[in-house]
């Protein structure tokens, strides 16, 4: 004996459970999903594109930092100035030790920032070559002729700032609307000390 459940199944009173021959997905349906998948990653790619470009920018920004402390920390205990230099134009950056005011030989670390991003100095002094030099001196301050701030941008004008921090002796990461802020309390503070 046969029996039909409200789901359409068809059952046999022995409980084995069996769907009709004709059972299935049309290809309508098929090609409906196919469609509703598409039209859903033709809103989601987009959102995706700008999450790893930002994502970039802030794996970059983080290794940046990271690089000014491990310089502070490495002219602390070696007793030597270590430098952090930027080439603008190649779009690379590393470390490397002073003796008597040369650069020792051989560099301790370099890397190439990603095509994507730029490198730049926003407060500060550059050098009359195309190096930017970050001086970390011994006794763990910074070089008087060091910038002060670095921005590093994407394609897209996505900005994140690595500036010194309020005590002056580290850096930190800054998001646009921060560093305003940290720009206009540097101007009250400097308009407000007598000279």
């Amino acid at each position: 004996m046969k029996m039909i459940l409200a789901t359409g199944w068809r059952t046999r009173v022995s409980g084995v459970d069996r769907r009709p021959s004709g059972a299935g997905f049309t290809l309508i349906e098929l090609v409906l999903v196919m469609l509703l998948l598409a039209v859903v990653l033709a809103f989601a790619v987009p959102s995706l594109t700008r999450f790893t470009t930002q994502r970039t920018l802030e794996d970059e920004t983080t290794r940046f930092l990271a690089l000014t402390r491990f310089a502070r920390n490495e002219a602390m205990s070696v007793g030597l100035p270590i430098v952090l230099w930027i080439d603008s134009q190649d779009q690379r950056y590393g470390i490397e030790a002073l003796m008597g005011g040369e650069p020792r030989e051989g560099r301790l670390f370099e890397h190439a920032l990603h095509p994507e991003l730029s490198l730049t100095v926003v407060e500060g002094m550059l050098s009359q070559d195309a190096l930017i030099r970050m001086v970390f001196m011994p006794d763990g301050t910074m070089g008087e002729m060091s910038p002060v701030t670095i921005q590093l941008a994407d394609r897209e004008e996505n900005r994140l700032y690595v500036t010194r921090s309020e005590n002056g002796l580290t850096f930190e990461i800054l998001r646009p609307s921060e560093y305003a802020l940290r720009l206009e309390q540097r101007q009250r503070t400097t308009a407000a000390v007598p000279r």
